[in-house]
């Protein structure tokens, strides 16, 4: 709106007849109104950007039970989810027995040692410290957790599995034999 000092009601006007420098007077407010406006816009904070939590060092179990929903969220076998809910269940057990612990590198290598002293076997110990690395990783997706730690704890090395597997091992020669008897006996059975 400009109120023309020939016109005493304000009007919208482009040009006013009776004074030519109205238009330029018209650009001069507008600019000075959009200075205005952006000045005001840039000194508010903006509200739809949220402030993620400061990440924790000491996880509670509220804090685990999400970030075990996550890892369990993010699994599609049935098989697997039951293997890493039944892994978490047991890290979460023996993290909240421990007085006051951070979550970290230094935690997961003490509950590796728990583990070996139980006398697991190698490739148990490390399906467990393998659920307790992908919780690092939801949590520190949630926020929950600093990126950094959640780094360390995913370089924290599984058992080494020494030995030599028992069992009769076959031969390739023993196995295509094998195979052959097998494809002949399913090629018998269904012309039966």
């Amino acid at each position: 709106m400009f109120t023309c000092p020939a016109r005493s009601e304000p009007h919208a006007v482009t040009y006013c007849p009776s004074h030519e420098q109205s238009v330029e007077w018209l650009r001069w407010t507008d600019h000075r109104s959009a200075v205005k406006e952006d000045r005001e816009r840039l000194s508010r904070k903006p509200a739809s950007k949220q402030t993620r939590p400061k990440p924790k060092a000491v996880l509670r179990l509220p804090d685990l039970d999400q970030a075990k929903s996550a890892v369990l969220n993010s699994l599609t076998s049935a098989d697997a989810q039951r293997g890493y809910r039944h892994a978490i269940e047991e890290f979460v057990e023996w993290y909240c027995s421990e007085p006051r612990l951070s979550f970290s590198r230094t935690v997961v290598l003490r509950y590796r040692i728990h583990l070996e002293s139980r006398n697991l076997a190698p490739g148990t110990i490390n399906l467990r410290l393998g659920a307790v690395r992908r919780l690092a990783y939801e949590a520190a997706d949630c926020g929950l957790l600093s990126p950094d730690l959640a780094a360390g704890i995913r370089r924290v090395k599984g058992v080494k599995k020494i030995g030599v597997r028992l069992g009769n091992w076959l031969t390739a020669e023993q196995e295509n034999g094998w195979r052959h008897v097998c494809s002949w006996t399913r090629q018998t059975a269904i012309v039966s």
